[in-house]
């Protein structure tokens, strides 16, 4: 993916060609409560994160709260980047 895209884009991106339910993601959507990822979307996800912005999310930091919506996974991500 280009390196001049936002970290918003760059996940918004990933999880609407991994998701169940085709459109437009909003930054604030519950990808819980809307299905658009189930548990295995979420591990993928997980290693995406991982692998594109090179950190490390270890599963005792992992909260689901920083899972369920696109601005508490950019949170998360810019967290995790300071982190380094």
């Amino acid at each position: 993916m280009a390196t001049d895209m936002s970290p918003q884009r760059v996940i918004a991106d990933w999880i609407a060609q991994q998701a169940y339910h085709a459109g437009s993601i909003e930054e604030h959507e519950d990808l819980i409560e809307t299905g658009r990822l189930d548990s295995m979307g979420f591990i993928k996800l997980l290693f995406f994160l991982e692998d594109h912005f090179s950190i490390v999310i270890a599963p005792e930091e992992m909260d689901p709260a920083d899972l369920r919506t696109i601005d508490a996974i950019v949170t998360l991500v810019q967290t995790k980047l300071q982190e380094r």
